[in-house]
């Protein structure tokens, strides 16, 4: 009996150093940024010309760029052909930023006076600051998505990421 729960004590040890070990790796590559590298596109390279089999790749490429670099992403625009079955042709990402701010309370009150209604709208933060980067995706002859336009001028603070 105690030859057998030495062996236990043993292996249950020698789980919790595996374990330990892989964990170790696992924050080593977080904080190298090794894990999104493991995608089939390289984080650090967004250029035009940059092919992808699949919007989503594309997406999440763009994604985890955004991230490294300090800011978050949505989708701007998209394009539908009417001759493939309205198939998308062409979407824009584009900063989480970009756009137009909220209008000012002066102008909440002249819209609430022209439309009669007196209930105050909900006044939300202004996060949004006109920031014009982005980037275009067009689908090419071979089925390939392509990034056709890149624009990495921010005009407000990126966020540092870890």
């Amino acid at each position: 009996m105690e030859y057998g729960s030495i062996i236990d004590s043993s292996v249950s040890m020698y789980n919790l150093d595996v374990r330990d070990e892989v964990q170790e790796e696992i924050e080593e590559m977080i904080v190298n940024n090794e894990i999104s590298n493991m995608s089939k596109y390289p984080v650090d390279e967004l250029r035009v010309g940059l092919e992808f089999i699949c919007i989503e790749d594309a997406k999440k490429f763009y994604n985890d760029y955004a991230f490294k670099i300090g800011f978050s992403i949505r989708k701007q625009t998209h394009y539908k052909t009417r001759k493939q079955d309205y198939a998308i042709t062409s979407i824009t990402y584009c900063c989480s930023k970009a756009g137009h701010s909220k209008p000012t309370d002066q102008e909440k009150i002249e819209h609430q006076n022209s439309q009669g209604c007196h209930t105050p709208k909900k006044d939300c933060p202004n996060r949004r600051t006109n920031c014009k980067a982005h980037v275009v995706l067009k689908i090419n002859d071979r089925g390939k998505w392509v990034i056709t336009v890149v624009a990495n001028e921010h005009n407000h603070e990126l966020i540092a990421s870890l």
